[in-house]
């Protein structure tokens, strides 16, 4: 995967005439306009997620990020839109991990708050769940576990609750806990939903929990409010890519253990092998409930496993030093 040119910026936005002024040469610059505001890019960002390219989610944030710092009135920002496109990069890294820009955006986290002892307090939350999931991803459950706790005492918006408990469901299952704990923490996830992808994924984790526990049927029931035709042309237009798939994983997975086909799940996977899934659902969900036969189908939605935990304890370590403040910023997605 490539990740150069991400977000190739349109002609209309550019002042390609390199002008000499006073015998120097002068640097292109941006032209803004009504398309090339925060507000938009934020959205670009998303739409590009939703759409399966992760990697243009990515650069849409990275753009907004640097225009946000460089030119923040003529890319019309608001207070703590810095943070936002900061916090939105390393939500949207995961599903085509890259060292090298990882540890890059890892940097700028530190550095932004060297420059500044303070961080706005949904920014903070987000930065701390996006570091925790990271941790998931590379199998350190005790230190995504410790990270979710600290963020539920800063109050995060009820969106981002709700994730951070479902995450936190996901790294109970692995890390091995009782029948009646895991019911209660379902419970207590209900008011917190917010949007389909987020009640979507929280099925997904309970039909893991099904699964584990030996109740295939039950895993079913879970996810039939959310299921949806896999031949559809446009399949759950409400769900991101990634919902979408591990929907029909899980449902696969179910089916399997019930001796029953999952032909038209196994299609789906094929039609949508461009998209990934984070590593914690490759590498240590699906290996717990799916036999062998499925190694083919979960081949293309892997990508190789990037472990920086010097560089997450240290931006983990910065985050929580850091002083919070009340901003009414943008929402911060958690894709």
């Amino acid at each position: 995967m490539r990740f150069d040119n991400l977000v190739p910026i349109s002609s209309r936005h550019r002042d390609r005439s390199l002008r000499f002024g006073g015998g120097t040469l002068q640097r292109a610059t941006f032209r803004f306009g009504i398309d090339l505001i925060a507000e938009n890019v934020f959205h670009s960002a998303r739409r590009h997620f939703h759409a399966g390219s992760p990697a243009l989610a990515f650069g849409c944030a990275r753009l907004g990020d640097a225009l946000a710092v460089h030119y923040p009135y003529l890319f019309e920002t608001h207070e703590g839109d810095d943070w936002a496109f900061l916090a939105q990069s390393l939500f949207y890294l995961p599903y085509r991990m890259h060292q090298a820009l990882l540890e890059g955006t890892l940097q700028r986290v530190r550095q932004r708050l060297e420059a500044s002892d303070c961080c706005p307090n949904g920014a903070r939350a987000g930065l701390l769940l996006a570091i925790a999931n990271l941790y998931q991803d590379i199998g350190l459950w005790a230190q995504a576990e410790r990270l979710y706790e600290r963020i539920l005492t800063i109050g995060p918006p009820p969106s981002m609750h709700a994730d951070v408990l479902r995450r936190r469901a996901a790294g109970r299952l692995l890390s091995g806990v009782n029948h009646d704990s895991m019911d209660r923490e379902f419970r207590s996830i209900v008011k917190y939903k917010a949007n389909a992808d987020t009640s979507v994924s929280l099925a997904v984790v309970q039909g893991w929990w099904c699964l584990l526990t030996g109740r295939p049927e039950r895993c079913l029931r879970e996810l039939a409010p959310f299921d949806f035709d896999e031949e559809a042309p446009i399949p759950a237009p409400m769900y991101s890519p990634r919902t979408a798939i591990e929907l029909k994983l899980v449902q696969a997975a179910a089916y399997t253990a019930l001796g029953l086909s999952c032909g038209p799940q196994l299609s789906f996977f094929r039609q949508h092998s461009r998209n990934r899934l984070r590593p914690v659902s490759t590498e240590y969900m699906a290996p717990l409930v799916l036999d062998e036969g499925f190694g083919d189908v979960l081949a293309p939605l892997r990508d190789r496993q990037v472990v920086v935990p010097g560089l997450l304890d240290a931006t983990a370590d910065s985050v929580l030093a850091a002083r919070g403040v009340n901003v009414s910023g943008r929402p911060i997605w958690v894709d």
